[in-house]
C-alpha cells in the first residue's frame, strides 16, 4: 500500500528539514565558494546561464546607481552641503560635526558624500536583486534539476506576484538589518566590527532564505520551521565582508559571489537528500 499524497508531503518536509540543517552545520562561506565553482565547471550550461543572469544584474545595479546619482545630485546634495557648513541645524546625534573649525566641517562633508554614495550603490543592488527575482528562482531550480527529476513550475500570474511578494519581503528584511548595523557601525572602534558581523549574518540568511523560497514552491510549507542559528548564518555570509570592505565597487561585485554561493548551496542540500536516501546521481539504490 502506498502512502497517501498528505503522507509523502510529510515525509518530504521532513527530508529537506534533515538535509537543510545537516547542510548549514558543515557548510561555511569558504566551502560554498568552492562547491559553486566545482558545480559550475561540470555543468557549462548552467555556468552560461549564471554568467548571463550576473551579467543582466550588474547592467541593472549600475543603471540604477546612474539614475539616484544624478537625483542625489539634484535633491540631496546641496541640502547636505548647507548642513556641513553650518546652515542647517545637525541632528544631536551628528553635532560633534558642526564645530566652528572648517576643516573639520570639510571632512564631515567628504564623509556624508562618501556615505551617500555607498548607499546608493547598495540600494541599486539591493533593487537589481528584487528585479530578477525570477532568474535566480530558475537558477535554483536548474541546480535542483541536476539532482532529481523536479517539475516544472508552470508559469502564471499569481505565482509570479508570490514569489515577487517574497523577493520584496526578502529585501525589506535585508535593508532593514542593514540599516540597523549600520547605525551601530558609528559606535567608536567597535562599531566597523559589528557591522561587518551583521552583514556575514545577513547574507547567510539571505542564501537560505532564497533556497527554502524554491522549495515552498512545491507546497511544502517549511519556511516557518527552517530555523538557522546567527554563528551558523555568520559562518555561511562571512566572506561577504570580504566584498563589502572594497569601497564602492566591491558591493557592485555581490551578485557574482551571492548566486553562486545559492547555486551551491542548493546544490549542497540536494546531495545531502540523496545521501538521507541512500540514492546515488544515477538514481540507484547504494549498498547498504
Amino acid at each position: 500500500m502506498e502512502p497517501s499524497g498528505q503522507a509523502q508531503d510529510q515525509q518530504q518536509k521532513e527530508l529537506i528539514l534533515s538535509a537543510l540543517s545537516r547542510v548549514i552545520a558543515k557548510e561555511n562561506s569558504l566551502s560554498l565558494l568552492k562547491g559553486g565553482l566545482k558545480l559550475f565547471s561540470r555543468d557549462k550550461q548552467l555556468f552560461a546561464k549564471y554568467a548571463f543572469g550576473v551579467t543582466i544584474c550588474l547592467f541593472a545595479s549600475v543603471s540604477l546607481c546612474v539614475l539616484f546619482y544624478f537625483i542625489f545630485q539634484a535633491f540631496g546634495r546641496e541640502p547636505l552641503e548647507a548642513m556641513v557648513q553650518g546652515n542647517i541645524n545637525w541632528p544631536n546625534w551628528l553635532s560633534w560635526l558642526s564645530t566652528p573649525e572648517q576643516w573639520i566641517r570639510d571632512f564631515g562633508g567628504l564623509i556624508i558624500l562618501a556615505i551617500s554614495y555607498l548607499i546608493i550603490v547598495y540600494l541599486s543592488v539591493r533593487l537589481a536583486f528584487l528585479f530578477m527575482i525570477y532568474w535566480t528562482d530558475e537558477m535554483i531550480a536548474s541546480v535542483m534539476k541536476i539532482s532529481r527529476n523536479r517539475p516544472n513550475t508552470p508559469f502564471s500570474v499569481r505565482w509570479l506576484l508570490r514569489l515577487l511578494k517574497t523577493g520584496l519581503r526578502l529585501t525589506l528584511r535585508t535593508l532593514g538589518v542593514t540599516l540597523l548595523f549600520f547605525c551601530l557601525s558609528w559606535i567608536p572602534f567597535i562599531g566597523y566590527p559589528i557591522f561587518l558581523l551583521g552583514v556575514a549574518w545577513s547574507s547567510g540568511k539571505d542564501i537560505m532564505a532564497t533556497v527554502v523560497m524554491v522549495y515552498a514552491e512545491e507546497e511544502i510549507e517549511i519556511p516557518n520551521l527552517c530555523q538557522m542559528p546567527f554563528k551558523d548564518s555568520a559562518r555561511l555570509g562571512w566572506l561577504f565582508c570580504v566584498v563589502y570592505s572594497v569601497p564602492l565597487i566591491g558591493i557592485l561585485f555581490m551578485p557574482l559571489l551571492y548566486i553562486l554561493q545559492v547555486c551551491a548551496f542548493t546544490f549542497a542540500v540536494e546531495c545531502e537528500m540523496r545521501n538521507l536516501l541512500g540514492v546515488n546521481e544515477q538514481g540507484n539504490k547504494l549498498i547498504s
